[in-house]
């Protein structure tokens, strides 16, 4: 059995929304926020403010939801 993992959304100011899913989500969110892959679309877009995640059992079920 995996361990918990989560289905999350990023915004932007200008509401352009990013869905991922993840293992880590403080971690995950840490990455978006202070832009550690400069090149990916919540970079670009500027989505760092989380505005939803839920909780899932395996990671499998995370990027279902996704």
């Amino acid at each position: 059995m995996e361990r918990e993992a989560y289905t999350y959304i990023m915004a932007s100011l200008r509401n352009t929304l990013y869905i991922g899913s993840t293992l880590n989500l403080i971690g995950r969110v840490w990455q978006h926020k202070t832009n550690a892959y400069p090149k990916s679309f919540t970079a670009r877009y500027r989505c760092f403010r989380l505005v939803y995640f839920e909780r899932v059992e395996e990671l499998e079920d995370a990027r279902m939801r996704e």
